[in-house]
């Protein structure tokens, strides 16, 4: 029994490692990885159970560029303003609605450059952060209570959503 396991535990490193890379020996290996994902050329990632969304499309460039620069981006969304409910790429709900987005991401950062990147967001009265890290040290610029919707829509006869 515990040989078939080993088995199958190694055949999914081996598999693993023929899709993500033999080696990862730098950040810069870790970020091309996840701009292969971006861009359609590794089709697995551990960070995500599908594909892409089609509104990924709207910062993909952004994406790749945050990626290459360390910041792995394991979730995002564009802003959107307004956009139909039945919209091909924001849209959802009942029709004749309306669908609202802040922009954020969601990232896992190399620890020696995370006071560099809050020291930056600091310049930016508008945006929000949190982030923990291994030894369970919280950075962030919000109350443990406050609320931060990032999507939400509106719909006729309904209360915002």
């Amino acid at each position: 029994m515990y040989g078939s396991i080993a088995k199958k535990i190694s055949f999914n490193f081996e598999e693993l490692k023929k899709l993500y890379g033999e080696n990862v020996l730098h950040y810069r290996d870790i970020g091309n990885l996840f701009v292969k994902y971006l861009k359609g050329e590794v089709k697995k990632y551990p960070f995500s159970e599908g594909s892409l969304q089609l509104e990924t499309n709207v910062i993909l460039d952004q994406l790749v560029k945050i990626n290459q620069n360390y910041i792995f981006t394991i979730n995002s969304q564009p802003k959107v303003n307004g956009a139909p409910s039945t919209d091909s790429k924001f849209g959802w709900g009942p029709k004749n609605g309306y669908v609202y987005q802040k922009a954020y991401i969601e990232f896992f950062v190399p620890a020696e450059l995370i006071r560099q990147l809050i020291q930056h967001l600091n310049k930016y009265e508008m945006i929000t952060y949190q982030a923990i890290n291994n030894n369970g040290e919280e950075f962030k610029n919000v109350c443990s209570d406050d609320v931060n919707a990032v999507t939400w829509g509106v719909f006729k006869a309904k209360e915002i959503i």
